[in-house]
């Protein structure tokens, strides 16, 4: 009996945010249109996949991750952060005219105080605990999810474990982090999960979508504790980035390159493709399959035990690389892997609600279908 109920608990901790409305507001209008879109998805991707092409790099210019090498053991040969940081943008002909050019330092000033062969051990364990946890907190739900959720989950980690060059960019300590809060909001530790959380917006402002979508759930459901760490955290972030920016206004010289183009350039979902590509599974497939598992992660929206979190998350950063990130900043995908691999997670769920909500035929129900479509179509011409 009381193994019964310790189950019972898990799984409603696991599906602690799961939103009741979805099923009943379901129609089978809605459901068709949800469905439609979805293959809309599909085609846009497949028509699109090399509509943003890939950066193009002169002779002169090395590239983000070499400047990030260079500008990391420049900070460990004792050179104040913000003239280090200056020198190599102006040196590598990079912009230096905005503030969102110059990175926060706490990534680099990590980096070069416990050096680049402890961070890849640091990187590789990080990713392995993500997989175990998820594996472990799903298997509270049931085997199956924690069967796709480890194969989903190590598919986004397992560039950062096999890589060393993931360890150079900011967003990929910040997706880990990401993915870490993730796990420990799927069994309801919420706390851990705004800790997690935090410390992902400090290392790359990227996170806050994220921040602010969690913070939000934890102020409507009344969670006062989760939430005091994300007000804090916002509170400690705002002095922090102020800090940052007077830094940084004080090291810009006269003539700085700018960015001819805005941050906000309504790339759309080409752009959503082209950041999702960094999927791990996906980086190694056909492009194809990278529309095909947009749609799929899309899908988990309408899964009726995806928690209320995983789904919101999912759909603001949809909305935002839409709008916002210029054709090279497509590595930005690294903060929403773990994102991703959740909602795979509901996937096959999530699409099967919708086919079953839409009234369409499948399985038994297609197959008597055609049966009594194909015996009419026979009665039909034996009466000609």
């Amino acid at each position: 009996m009381s193994s019964t109920s310790s189950r019972t608990s898990a799984l409603n901790g696991a599906d602690a945010h799961r939103s009741p409305r979805t099923t009943m507001a379901l129609t089978p209008a809605r459901a068709r249109f949800a469905l439609l879109a979805l293959a809309i998805v599909v085609l846009i991707g497949l028509r699109n996949i090399q509509s943003i092409p890939p950066p193009q790099r002169g002779p002169d210019e090395i590239g983000d991750l070499r400047l990030h090498q260079l500008t990391i053991e420049t900070i460990r040969n004792g050179v104040p952060y913000y003239d280090a940081v200056g020198g190599q943008l102006r040196r590598n002909q990079y912009p230096t005219a905005s503030w969102f050019n110059w990175r926060t330092p706490l990534h680099y000033k990590l980096i070069a105080a416990v050096s680049v062969e402890w961070a890849a051990r640091i990187m590789a364990v990080l990713a392995t605990l993500v997989v175990a946890t998820a594996t472990m907190a799903y298997a509270q739900c049931s085997r199956r999810k924690a069967g796709i959720a480890a194969l989903a989950v190590l598919g986004a980690m397992l560039p950062s474990m096999i890589d060393e060059s993931y360890l150079f960019y900011p967003e990929a300590w910040a997706g880990l982090a990401i993915a870490l809060s993730l796990n420990a909001y799927v069994t309801r530790r919420y706390a851990i999960g705004a800790a997690f959380g935090v410390a992902a917006v400090f290392l790359r402002e990227l996170a806050a979508p994220y921040a602010l979508v969690f913070g939000l759930l934890a102020l409507f459901g009344r969670r006062w504790r989760e939430f005091s760490i994300w007000a804090v955290g916002g509170m400690l972030y705002v002095p922090y980035f102020a800090l940052h920016a007077m830094a940084v206004s004080a090291a810009i010289q006269p003539g700085a390159i700018a960015h001819t183009e805005s941050w906000f350039r309504l790339l759309g979902l080409a752009f959503v493709f082209k950041t999702l590509n960094l999927y791990g599974w996906l980086i190694v497939a056909p492009a194809a399959f990278t529309a095909i598992a947009a749609a799929a992660g899309l899908a988990a929206l309408a899964a009726p035990s995806a928690p209320l979190h995983i789904r919101l998350a999912l759909l603001s950063y949809v909305l935002f690389f839409s709008v916002a990130g210029q054709p090279f900043n497509f590595y930005w995908g690294l903060v929403t892997t773990a994102i991703w691999a959740h909602a795979f997670v509901y996937s096959a769920e999530g699409l099967t609600t919708l086919v079953r909500a839409s009234g369409l035929p499948t399985g038994r129900s297609a197959r008597s279908l055609a049966r009594t479509s194909l015996l009419g179509v026979r009665s039909g011409w034996s009466n000609v």
